[in-house]
């Protein structure tokens, strides 16, 4: 199998304004099957899933008001890989 997963982030959509603590929602397929998904804040791991649905609750609070990258990593069970990126707006300002 050469065949990199399929991957789409559902959640947050990429643009999108939040704020407080948001669930990041990625979908992952493939016919190998899938060994993890990993998320990203500003390249940074933050979290590893690996079941579905892959999730990850973000406190948005940790970073400062702005735009940001969220990036999902798939990893299939033959070691291929896929990526995907958005950028959001954070702003938690009072």
């Amino acid at each position: 199998d050469t065949t990199p997963p399929t991957l789409n982030i559902l959640q947050p959509t990429g643009g999108s304004t939040v704020s407080k603590i948001i669930e990041i929602t990625a979908e992952a397929t493939d016919e190998s099957g899938i060994s993890k998904v990993e998320f990203y804040i500003n390249n940074k791991l933050a979290a590893t899933d690996n079941t579905e649905p892959y999730t990850y609750r973000w406190n948005t609070r940790s970073v400062k008001d702005g735009w940001h990258t969220i990036t999902v990593k798939a990893y299939d069970n033959a070691g291929n890989t896929a990526q995907a990126s958005i950028k959001i707006q954070v702003s938690n300002r009072k």
